[in-house]
């Protein structure tokens, strides 16, 4: 029975895997496009802070066949067991009306049972990840600033950091654990979802998102397989977002302009006007420019005074 549930684990992963990847390359295609489109929001606008709760759902080796992504569904049991908090703290930048982008930073705890092998396991999980959002409300129904409701689609990338610990169900006794010396376990994560955000105000957003995060590891329930290499869970969580402008001088670069153009137009007009801009390099060559008269001068006074000497003693 363990085998075969690790066989069908084995399975999920390596076709998730594709899915993930070229829902990456569609992110990446779809926000590169939109940077280009108008609307576009400028770098201070449209970003917002928020707050997420939520609930986990691990994918794993100690688990009942049952609790697969691929079996699980909202209109089943199993769907609502073995589920534990999550919450945290994110930052959304909008880039324009179909292109986001997002950082995460989730804490919260993994758990879940294997009753055929009398296992289970605990694990406090901390992450830290980058997604690309595109809204697909936008992309197949135009671009509507006003519009209330809109459904969205995100890929990423983070690192999980996490301690687990796996015990006998009916002695409680410690088998194994993960993460729990000087240092944490450390994987990298892939985050996949679908959301919906519905604006409450003009500046008050709620959202509501349902992911699966698939970890490049098989360590997460400190039992590692030889049959696979890959575990995840599921976070399903509601936020609330508060939307802000940055300071307008914030990213502006504020170099000094030298005066220099490589427009021809504006060349050709400087010459015939003479015009004269006072930057940094002209003040620089005023400076070098006196001092070379200072040391003419300085040269043409020791030359007087020494042919009037010569005279003088000439005579």
């Amino acid at each position: 029975m363990l085998h075969h549930k690790k066989k069908n684990l084995n399975r999920m992963f390596r076709i998730k895997t594709p899915l993930i990847l070229v829902m990456v390359a569609l992110l990446s295609y779809q926000g590169t496009a939109s940077v280009t489109q108008a609307n576009n929001y400028r770098s201070f606008e449209h970003w917002y802070l928020g707050l997420s709760l939520g609930t986990t759902k691990f994918y794993g080796d100690v688990s009942t066949r049952r609790n697969s992504f691929s079996n699980s569904n909202p209109f089943s049991g199993d769907f609502y067991s073995d589920r534990n908090f999550m919450y945290g703290l994110s930052l959304t930048k909008k880039f324009s009306g179909v292109f986001w982008t997002k950082m995460n930073l989730l804490t919260g705890t993994l758990s879940s049972s294997d009753e055929n092998q009398d296992y289970y396991f605990k694990s406090d999980i901390v992450e830290v990840s980058a997604s690309g959002i595109l809204n697909l409300t936008d992309v197949f129904l135009g671009n509507d600033p006003q519009r209330p409701l809109n459904v969205y689609a995100y890929a990423g990338l983070g690192i999980l950091s996490y301690r687990a610990w796996i015990r006998q169900q009916d002695t409680d006794s410690l088998i194994d654990t993960e993460g729990t010396g000087h240092r944490k376990a450390l994987n990298m994560i892939i985050p996949l979802g679908i959301g919906a955000e519905y604006r409450v105000t003009g500046t008050f957003t709620v959202t509501g998102e349902f992911s699966l995060r698939n970890l490049r590891a098989d360590n997460l329930d400190a039992h590692a397989s030889v049959n696979t290499s890959q575990e995840g869970y599921g976070y399903i969580n509601l936020g609330l977002h508060y939307q802000f402008d940055m300071p307008e001088g914030l990213f502006r670069s504020n170099h000094r302009y030298n005066g220099k153009s490589t427009d021809p137009a504006i060349r050709a007009y400087n010459k015939r006007k003479a015009n004269i801009m006072k930057t940094d390099g002209y003040r620089k060559g005023l400076r070098v420019k006196k001092q070379l008269e200072r040391e003419r001068k300085e040269w043409l006074i020791f030359r007087f005074f020494k042919k009037t000497h010569l005279d003088m003693a000439t005579e």
